[in-house]
């Protein structure tokens, strides 16, 4: 799966390379705020939420292909966080427990420009879970083997704004299509929990390689 996920890639990135207007890297902060959320997937209804969210950071390199007319594509190789606090107890404060996820994950965004300052991104967000920091009563604990899926899919869509030629400002929302872990007990048919994050980000973009 891994070998085709990276043929898939190289094919994208040399399709664009030959095709591109024009090439730009760079890098890209994200902050904002991540919330986890259950969803009873057999039932088709939403439970109770018991999670508060959580602030959020992104780290990312910066890759965008601009074709001819109003089209291009990114990819966003780096780090976030996401997460939430477990509100296992309202009324008792010492009780909740602080979930920080951190993942490598890269965003591959195909980007509609409406004119020469505005585009919106939308696409997939693979990521890669590499820790699970839980706070319980002050406690570090490592959960990350309580998850199901290191893996996971997302569904990511922004809106951009350029202002300067080398720098970008957006906001942006992801939203988890791959759970990360289950819960089958009582009082609960197949409970599901995913991620979801808003960010505001802001990118620089090293002068361009033109094509023609």
């Amino acid at each position: 799966m891994k070998t085709n996920i990276l043929v898939f890639g190289l094919l994208i990135y040399a399709g664009f390379n030959l095709n591109a207007q024009e090439i730009r890297f760079g890098f890209q902060g994200g902050m904002g705020v991540t919330k986890s959320y259950w969803t009873n997937i057999s039932g088709g209804a939403f439970l109770d939420n018991p999670y508060n969210p959580i602030a959020s950071f992104s780290l990312n390199g910066y890759m965008g292909f601009r074709i001819k007319g109003i089209w291009g594509l990114s990819i966003e190789p780096g780090i976030i966080q996401k997460g939430g606090v477990d509100l296992n107890s309202p009324d008792e404060k010492m009780d909740n427990a602080r979930f920080e996820l951190l993942y490598i994950h890269a965003p591959i965004l195909y980007d509609f420009y409406v004119g020469n300052k505005f585009f919106v991104s939308i696409g997939p967000e693979p990521g890669y879970l590499i820790s699970v920091k839980s706070n319980f009563e002050d406690f570090p604990t490592d959960m990350k083997d309580f998850y199901d899926n290191e893996f996971e899919i997302c569904g990511l869509v922004g809106v951009n704004y350029c202002i300067a030629e080398n720098a970008d400002i957006g906001i942006r929302y992801s939203r988890g299509l791959i759970h990360t872990i289950r819960y089958v007990s009582t009082g609960f048919t197949n409970v599901k929990e995913y991620n979801q994050y808003l960010h505001v980000i802001a990118r620089y973009k090293f002068n361009p390689k033109n094509k023609g």
